[in-house]
């Protein structure tokens, strides 16, 4: 099990390698996944995380390890932007 404080520290790892401007790129590459074809939130957002993950894994520390945390965490962090984008545009 995870501690809090590793996910936290996970989430600023990925915060700090993926930078703002680009989460809002892959944010709203899910919200056309959510337009376009139907899919909810959580759906679009792995899809996006996991392309993103896998063609930026070179760059990402002790990928092997710790994709699939990656992974998760990058699709929560989509989730919660993609959800703030939302609510500013209604």
């Amino acid at each position: 099990m995870i501690s809090y404080n590793e996910d936290v520290n996970r989430k600023a790892l990925i915060e700090e390698v993926i930078n703002e401007n680009e989460i809002i790129n892959l944010a709203y590459r899910a919200l056309e996944l959510i337009e376009t074809i139907g899919w909810d939130i959580p759906k679009a957002c792995e899809q996006v995380a996991g392309e993103y993950i896998c063609s930026f894994s070179l760059f990402l520390p002790n990928y092997e390890d710790y994709a699939f945390l990656y992974f998760i965490k990058l699709s929560e962090i989509l989730e919660e932007k993609v959800k703030e984008i939302k609510e500013k545009e209604n």
